[in-house]
């Protein structure tokens, strides 16, 4: 039984690993791609970041809803 539960908890941590893995390649996707759109000046007034922050936000929460 005690084993059965630590392994159940060694693969939700590894799931949760993995989730956090892809978090933080979208993070770092968003973060250049805000980056792009300043230079560009294509959001004016550093509003890219607010703008990364709701499609960010939009993909977090689908992707809790995934989980």
């Amino acid at each position: 039984m005690m084993t059965e539960s630590r392994q159940e908890t060694e693969e939700t941590i590894q799931e949760l690993e993995s989730s956090l893995l892809k978090v933080q390649d979208e993070l770092t996707k968003y973060k250049q791609l805000g980056e792009v759109l300043e230079k560009e000046g294509a959001i004016p007034d550093n509003r890219s970041f607010e703008f990364l922050d709701i499609l960010l936000a939009s993909k977090l929460h689908t992707a809790e809803a995934e989980v």
